[in-house]
């Protein structure tokens, strides 16, 4: 059985799925979704795809034009922002006399403690937001530059044409 695997890696298209349409052609589909598979891996290979953040459903698998920094700190802003404070939880106390006394010891404690953890949380995400900020500020500013000396290219390729249409 190992062995015929390994002369036959994919299994045949009539052993994964039953089509009985004629009017879908299965090999097309089949040559499109291998397409589809060898682009992500290529993607993969050459770092335009976070691929946690793409199994963890946190990327489309599109990067935007800010670059995959940007991209990647958006996708986890925005799966995140909204679940990073921690609840309550609290096992129920075993001692019979002292037990009711003990839980409300630890309930008071345990909420000083969430009040501290999730005020650190919440300044997280405030410096995640500033970084992502300051990173999309430069970003840009790097684009107003270039916007600026392709702007200064084109007034000099015009003036070039319009000396050459003058002579």
């Amino acid at each position: 059985m190992l062995q015929e695997s390994q002369h036959n890696p994919e299994p045949r298209l009539e052993e994964i799925i039953e089509i009985r349409d004629p009017a879908v052609d299965v090999e097309a589909v089949m040559n499109q979704i291998r397409a589809n598979i060898r682009k992500r891996r290529m993607k993969a290979e050459t770092g335009d795809l976070d691929l946690e953040s793409f199994a963890g459903g946190l990327n489309s698998g599109q990067i935007t034009s800010f670059g995959h920094d940007t991209d990647h700190s958006l996708c986890r802003l925005s799966a995140t922002y909204n679940k990073i404070n921690v609840g309550l939880a609290l096992t129920a106390s075993q001692v019979p006399v002292l037990g009711p006394l003990w839980q409300k010891v630890r309930r008071s404690l345990h909420h000083l403690v969430l009040f501290y953890v999730n005020m650190a949380a919440s300044k997280q995400v405030v410096y995640m937001f500033i970084s992502l900020i300051k990173g999309l500020a430069e970003e840009n500013e790097r684009m107003k530059a270039e916007v600026n000396t392709l702007q200064a290219r084109v007034a000099a390729l015009e003036a070039v044409l319009e000396h050459r249409e003058s002579e």
